[in-house]
């Protein structure tokens, strides 16, 4: 970790905490691998919410995975206590709404990846807020 330097507050007090580069001074992680955005997408695509955990973003990936797997075997459930999937005529709700979810997990997903390899750094602020900043402002 000699040679690298906080983009936030230009420190070279860099060390490895918990696995990830992190400046002493200021707790900023440095970004160091670069993410496959079209792999995010396509991951969170089949999956959703692997693409988000793919991309170090663990907390939002499992709430959208399991998220989507509860709501997707409640309206299931809904549909078929009501007649049976086919014969309901909501079927299409069901294939628009699982659509709907993995475009979105897909989209969020390839997003964080560009923004990532944009050289963005991913900081937490005074208050502990977690957030995200271009290097190139610094």
């Amino acid at each position: 970790m000699d040679n690298l330097q906080c983009k936030m507050c230009g420190s070279n007090n860099i060390s490895v905490v918990d696995g990830v580069p992190t400046c002493r001074d200021c707790g900023t992680i440095i970004i160091l691998k670069k993410k496959n955005p079209g792999l995010a997408a396509v991951i969170s695509f089949i999956v959703p919410g692997v693409g988000q955990l793919y991309n170090g973003e663990i907390a939002k990936g499992i709430i959208i995975l399991i998220g989507s797997w509860i709501i997707g075997w409640l309206v299931g459930i809904f549909f078929l206590s009501h007649g049976g999937l086919y014969n309901s005529g909501y079927y299409i709700f069901i294939v628009l709404f699982n659509i709907i979810i993995r475009t979105y997990a897909s989209y969020d997903a390839y997003v964080t990846a560009k923004k990532l390899n944009m050289n963005w750094l991913i900081y937490y602020g005074e208050n502990g807020k977690k957030g995200l900043k271009l290097k190139k402002e610094f």
